[in-house]
């Protein structure tokens, strides 16, 4: 995120002219029956540009986000649900859902898909489904497309396999084909399976980033039977003849569909470390390095000059499934320690292919799952379990997503889940009730996180902050209308929103206030009244606060919590017109309010605010154009303002008084001289060089 100026957070905010009488009986007030200004006006950002610049307190962007290339997400096909998923869609609800899912995709600027394509047994993949989805997608949108053992839904007739297995056995024990020769027996699983893939690869070939060859297929869930107890695992020398046989007929023989943009990867596969799985067939590195060393595999890189029989390694980097020590759960374990675990998983997984030889440019991993459960939490509120979801996106899907050795970072997942599965929290949008036809979708904040995390900034749902500007006090000064206002926050929202709320924890007591924003201006936004609220001063031990905005997609998440830079001292209260404006006080009355920080009297007891002019005059001098006569060391509170950082009084310029001034440049000069001032000009110098604001005009 870049640091805008803050003239251009200023830009387009209302602003009100008042009288200096009627703001120090405000200040007097009950700050609650303050007046309300009836006058407003613009004021731009020439107007405030010289000193307004640099004095922020920011929503800080990471250091390093993750590349938009090199990010996706996981979505579904609302025409391919099962029904045990969501049962009731009606054709207009899927396109709903549909269009819905698109726009939201679009918005955060997902440029890979992960797709998962079925079909049921030996039937034709029917790609109106998927064409629905695929042809919506914007141009430069790529999908990878899952071809899991959902591609042959319910296995192939007549396969010689019992009716009582799982029929995802059909794989390696179906029977024998003639077809695809290469690199081991074809089983009639594996023909029909190949012939899918193909057809998927050939229909939506330059739509496609990636295939990616089954899913997880060395932790598949389903219970022993007699002929196979335990889960069942693909056995290495099985994948290695599918990949490979599919790697041949894809990239390197016949029609060549996959040619050389189409990536082939190898099943996202799962850590395989949890529920005591370490060591076995189900662990990652025992199954990866089981298809290295196959006979399949081998055989295929003795026929193609030593290449290996993919482009990518899939790997879904779940943490709970790695074997660490997480007492408390993956998901209530600090995401510094999950990282470091991860990270480490990944490494060893590297240490395997690197020791068979195995290039790095040739096996970058493909993160096809990375997700996290917000219902996974140990928390009491779901703004508690959703925002360390969103951390999680922060901390652990960019930092993988920026590993050298990444090729991909998908997010699983974009739909929080069904009716049937109440505990699947893992996607980034929720559906009432968890049916999809409820729209539009609450934005979770880890949408918004995966959103920001990935350098796009503020968006419709999500609203984040750029600048965060804690602002006490604020008065334009020597301009013939005199603008006036106090606005405690200013913000720059990045887009347009009709109003916003601030949370400010004062000493750990929170409080909440909010604004609106300028419908001119659409990154300005501030509070209306300076004496309505009970902002921070110099007199509250603010510590933090954090801002969320309201627009046409509803309430918008909360920011991080953000650290308090008060603006006091100095010259950050006192504002003028840009230098080179042309000012003319010879034909009119002016009078308007002037602001002096009561920091600055205290720590110039007895001082002076003073203002005069240098006239560049044949024989050069100063005059002084005005200088208050009397100021008390410690200004009465009677003069300031609510919440006790301004001392406001007002300056009369006559015409009479100015006629006399020279046209050309002229410097105006403000700051806290020495009470010698008010009798004598020669001592109209600030007591402190720094406390001071100068400008150059043309005095007409």
């Amino acid at each position: 995120m870049r640091h805008r100026a803050t003239s251009r957070l200023l830009a387009g905010l209302t602003v009100v002219a008042v009288t200096a009488v009627a703001l120090e009986q405000a200040a007097t007030a009950d700050p609650a029956a303050a007046p309300t200004p009836a006058g407003a006006a613009q004021i731009t950002t020439a107007q405030l540009s010289a000193a307004s610049a640099g004095r922020v307190t920011t929503a800080v962007a990471p250091a390093v986000v993750a590349s938009q290339s090199k990010t996706g997400l996981a979505v579904m096909s609302p025409w391919s649900l099962r029904p045990a998923v969501e049962p009731n869609l009606t054709d207009a609800q899927r396109v709903a859902f549909e269009d819905q899912m698109i726009k939201d995709l679009v918005e955060a600027k997902v440029k890979t898909v992960r797709l998962e394509i079925a079909a049921p047994g030996e039937a034709a993949v029917d790609f109106t489904l998927y064409r629905r989805l695929i042809d919506k997608l914007p141009s430069d949108v790529k999908v990878i497309a899952v071809l899991n053992f959902a591609l042959v839904e319910g296995g192939v007739s007549d396969s010689g396999v019992p009716a009582s297995e799982p029929y995802l056995y059909q794989l390696q024990d179906s029977v024998a084909v003639s077809q695809y020769p290469e690199y081991g027996t074809t089983t009639k699983f594996m023909k029909v399976w190949i012939d899918k893939a193909l057809s998927v690869v050939t229909t939506f070939g330059s739509r496609l980033a990636a295939v990616e060859v089954l899913n997880e297929a060395n932790k598949l869930y389903h219970p022993g039977t007699a002929a196979h107890p335990g889960p069942y695992v693909v056995p290495g020398d099985a994948y290695g003849r599918l990949i490979g046989k599919f790697y041949r007929y894809c990239r390197l023989a016949g029609s060549k569909p996959c040619g050389s943009t189409v990536k082939v990867i190898t099943h996202g596969m799962h850590p395989g470390m949890d529920g005591g799985d370490s060591g076995t067939a189900n662990d990652d590195t025992n199954h990866l390095s089981g298809v290295l060393s196959s006979a399949s595999v081998a055989a295929f890189r003795a026929a193609n000059g030593g290449a290996w029989p993919f482009d990518g390694i899939g790997y879904h980097p779940y943490p709970f499934a790695m074997g660490l020590s997480l007492p408390g759960g993956y998901a209530n374990t600090a995401t510094s320690t999950l990282l470091a675990g991860i990270n480490g998983r990944l490494d060893a997984v590297r240490a395997v292919l690197t020791a068979a030889g195995v290039p790095q440019s040739t096996s970058l991993f493909w993160l096809t799952e990375v997700g996290f459960n917000s219902n996974d939490v140990s928390a009491s509120t779901l703004e508690e379990k959703e925002a360390k979801q969103g951390q999680y996106v922060k901390d652990v899907f960019t930092a993988l997503a920026n590993r050298a050795d990444t090729a991909q970072a998908i997010w699983y997942r974009y739909h929080q889940g069904n009716a049937g599965a109440p505990a699947e929290n893992w996607g980034l949008v929720a559906h009432t009730d968890r049916v999809y036809s409820n729209l539009p979708p609450r934005y979770k904040r880890a949408y918004c996180d995966f959103v920001w995390e990935r350098g796009v900034g503020a968006t419709e749902h999500c609203p984040r902050p750029k600048e965060v500007v804690w602002r006490t006090r604020f008065n334009n000064v020597l301009y013939p209308v005199s603008y006036w206002e106090m606005p405690q926050y200013v913000v720059d929202a990045g887009a347009s929103y009709p109003s916003w709320q601030l949370q400010q924890d004062i000493g750990g007591q929170v409080k909440q206030l909010s604004g609106y924003c300028s419908p001119i201006d659409p990154y300005g936004c501030s509070t209306s009244d300076y004496s309505r609220f009970p902002v921070p001063s110099d007199r509250d031990a603010s510590t933090r606060f954090r801002v969320r905005f309201t627009g046409l997609g509803g309430t918008g998440p909360w920011s991080d919590w953000l650290s308090y830079a008060p603006l006091i001292g100095s010259g950050a209260g006192v504002y003028g017109p840009a230098s080179g404006a042309t000012l003319n006080f010879k034909t009119q009355y002016v009078s308007f309010p002037v602001a002096v920080p009561t920091q600055w009297l205290r720590d110039n007891p007895g001082g002076q605010p003073f203002m005069r002019f240098h006239q560049n005059t044949a024989n050069g001098g100063w005059v002084r154009l005005w200088s208050r006569p009397s100021m008390p060391s410690t200004p009465a509170n009677f003069a300031e303002t609510a919440d006790h950082v301004l001392y406001v009084f007002n300056l009369s310029v006559t015409a009479d008084s100015s006629r006399s001034f020279t046209a050309g440049p002229v410097q105006f000069l403000f700051g806290i001289a020495p009470a010698a001032c008010a009798t004598d000009v020669a001592q109209c110098l600030p007591a402190n060089q720094a406390e001071t604001i100068t400008y150059s005009f043309n005095h007409s």
